[in-house]
């Protein structure tokens, strides 16, 4: 900035090579942006020129002003960035657990949250969490990894979750099915906040007796089928979606599980 206000500004005699003088320079930052290791500075290029040229007609340039002003500019740059890296580092643990507990809030809100609208809120969350660790943290290849398959886990459960609400709301199921899947969302819900051993073993255990009682209530119909044929298709109970629902809820949350104990064991417990 200060090279253009010297060098470059006072040779400039109208706009027009004005903005021909300016071109190279603002050049640099989208370019730097187009790298990921340097689209952070690379953004931030354009500001920091335009405030240190500070581009305009050369009729009366204080050097001493502009240098000073630029420094302090400079200098508090520097002491932010310092405090922001020690104290609230990017690709830090407090940065990760962060960006973990916002996971667990939205699986939280899949479970409980208003159904109007739910799924594009859900996914468009999910996406931008694991666009903020992958694009501000640089994380390690594992680190990487690990994330994108608790994002996964995540983002599976709760699609399931808010698929089952969304037949309860419509209808679709039984009104005993209904008291047992509310019972479902609390267990899942309870374990998305606090994870720990009693509320994933109640939430299987409801999983599985609705699993037990659509089975038996397919082979009821077989057999009333193979009995009567010709009166039993007025009684048949057919199992629906719930059914296949549940076996992919039970796949989902054993996968969850599995990534929810990595969290708590890597990182430590924060309320909320």
């Amino acid at each position: 900035g200060m090279a253009y206000s010297f060098l470059v500004l006072p040779h400039m005699t109208d706009f027009p090579t004005m903005c021909a003088a300016l071109f190279p320079f603002l050049a640099i930052g989208p370019y730097l942006s187009t790298f990921p290791a340097t689209s952070g500075p690379g953004r931030s290029y354009n500001f920091m020129f335009a405030s240190f040229a500070n581009p305009g007609l050369a009729l009366g340039i204080a050097p001493v002003t502009l240098v000073g002003g630029a420094l302090s500019k400079l200098l508090g740059i520097v002491f932010a960035g310092a405090m922001l890296a020690v104290v609230f580092p990017s690709g830090g643990t407090w940065w990760k657990n962060r960006l973990r507990k916002g996971l667990l809030r939205e699986g939280i809100r899949a479970c409980r949250g208003k159904l109007d609208l739910l799924v594009p809120r859900f996914e468009s969350a999910i996406r931008d969490l694991l666009l903020q660790f992958t694009a501000s943290s640089n994380p390690l290849p594992k680190e990487k990894e690990s994330m994108l398959r608790q994002t996964l886990a995540i983002s599976e459960l709760g699609r399931v979750v808010i698929e089952i609400r969304q037949g309860m709301a419509a209808g679709r199921f039984l009104p005993e099915e209904n008291a047992q899947l509310k019972e479902l969302l609390n267990s899942l819900a309870t374990l998305l906040r606090r994870p720990g051993l009693e509320p994933f073993r109640a939430a299987l255990i409801v999983i599985q007796s609705l699993i037990e009682k659509r089975e038996a209530a397919r082979r009821r119909d077989e057999a009333a089928l193979r009995a009567a044929p010709e009166t039993a298709g007025e009684r048949v109970y057919r199992p629906g979606g719930l059914f296949s629902l549940l076996h992919i809820l039970q796949q989902a949350l054993m996968r969850a599980v599995e990534e929810l104990r990595m969290l708590e064991s890597e990182s430590p417990r924060t309320g909320g």
